[in-house]
C-alpha cells in the first residue's frame, strides 16, 4: 500500500560486531529492517546517536518505534525512514536517561521502561511510562527488586517481566509475582 512501510522487524543500535579478541563496548547507530514480503534485510536511516542496551517498543499501531535510554528518547517512522526526538527531553527522568539495559514494552499505548543500570552502574528497580499523547514521562511503581538481566512484554493490558528475579506482572499499579518458571532464567 502506498504510504505504508513494509517493514515489520527493525533492529537498531547495540554493540559493534565482536572481533576475535572479544566483544566491542562501542555502541552503534546502525539500523536494519526485515521485509518479510521480500524476505530480505536492508539498511535504514541510522539513529541520531549510538545506543546499546536501550528499551524499545512500537506505538501508533506499529507506525513508530520508540527507543529510550542512554541519554534520550528517539522515535523512528518506518514509512518515512526518519528519526526524530520524542518525549519531554528537557526534563527526562534522570536515572532512565542515564540507564542502559532497561527493558521496555508497550502497554495500552505507553512505552514502559523498567530496571536496567542506573547512572552508577548498579541494578535499578525504577519504572517509567512514556505517554506519547501527553508527551510526558510518568514514574511507575518500583520493581520489588533491582534487576537488569530480564525481558519485558506487554500482554493484555499488563506489563510482564521475566528473568533477574521471580517473574512479575504489573496490574492496576501493583506488582505481583507469577508462578516460578520450571527452569530459572537469567
Amino acid at each position: 500500500r502506498e504510504g505504508r512501510a513494509r517493514v515489520h522487524i527493525v533492529v537498531a543500535g547495540g554493540y559493534e560486531q565482536s572481533d576475535q579478541f572479544g566483544p566491542s563496548t562501542a555502541p552503534r547507530a546502525h539500523v536494519d529492517a526485515y521485509d518479510p514480503e521480500r524476505d530480505a534485510w536492508a539498511a535504514r536511516a541510522p539513529m541520531p546517536r549510538a545506543v546499546s542496551g536501550a528499551a524499545s517498543g512500537a506505538v501508533g499501531g506499529g507506525a513508530r518505534l520508540l527507543i529510550a535510554g542512554g541519554g534520550g528518547l528517539e522515535a523512528y517512522d518506518a514509512a518515512a525512514d526518519a528519526w526524530s526526538a520524542a518525549g519531554a527531553l528537557a526534563d527526562p527522568p534522570q536515572n532512565l536517561m542515564a540507564s542502559t539495559a532497561g527493558r521496555g514494552a508497550v502497554v495500552d499505548g505507553r512505552l514502559w521502561v523498567a530496571g536496567g543500570f542506573d547512572e552508577n552502574s548498579r541494578n535499578s528497580a525504577a519504572t517509567f511510562a512514556y505517554d506519547e499523547a501527553a508527551n510526558r514521562w510518568h514514574a511507575g511503581p518500583k520493581l520489588p527488586n533491582e534487576r537488569s538481566a530480564f525481558r519485558a512484554v506487554g500482554h493484555r493490558g499488563t506489563l510482564v517481566v521475566v528473568g533477574g528475579g521471580p517473574p512479575l506482572v504489573l496490574v492496576g499499579g501493583l506488582w505481583s509475582e507469577l508462578p516460578p518458571l520450571p527452569l530459572p532464567v537469567d
